[in-house]
């Protein structure tokens, strides 16, 4: 079990929690490894989002994917959008963005890598701090997203959406 102060990099060293062993550690409750979830998902968070809780994500990106979107949301507002392109023009990127009052803003588009595979099972970690969220990827770092708007009591779901599976996605 987790403990409220626990970082994303303390999480990625708690040994095999990967993908292929979340069925074991998950407890037996809907979106937490049983069967697979339908795509789009949504993850309710009441009350908003605790800071230093992680929320993991565990899917396969379909065999012919393109996209796929996290959305972290208050109400009508986009905080944190994570799109996953596999061909943006014919290159693999990952953007990130926010969208306040129907505002897009600027998108940050580098990344020191590229995890995802077609047809391949991934893990995500996001870890909700103060002033930013820190992304893992299957057990490795990957980056972090300041906060442009808004804190993360303010934040009522998680919506997950594109070209997977979704086996498990819920907040620890």
């Amino acid at each position: 079990m987790l403990q409220d102060d626990l970082s994303l990099e303390d999480a990625l060293d708690l040994g095999p929690s990967n993908a292929d062993n979340l069925k074991a550690d998950a407890p037996n409750q809907p979106g937490q490894g049983g069967a697979a979830l339908p795509v789009p998902y949504e993850l309710s968070l009441p009350g908003g989002w605790e800071p230093q809780k992680m929320i993991r994500i565990v899917g396969t990106a379909k065999t012919n994917v393109d996209n796929f979107i996290i959305d972290v949301r208050s109400g009508p507002d986009i905080l944190f959008h994570f799109s996953v392109r596999f061909n943006d023009w014919g290159q693999e990127v990952i953007v990130r963005n926010s969208m306040i009052n129907n505002s897009w803003g600027g998108e940050e588009r580098e990344a020191p890598r590229f995890p995802f595979k077609p047809g391949q099972k991934f893990e995500i970690l996001l870890l909700a701090e103060p002033t930013q969220y820190k992304m893992a990827v299957n057990n490795q770092h990957l980056l972090e997203y300041r906060h442009r708007y808004k804190t993360l009591k303010d934040i009522t779901k998680v919506v997950i959406h594109g070209d997977i599976s979704l086996q498990a996605m819920f907040m620890q």
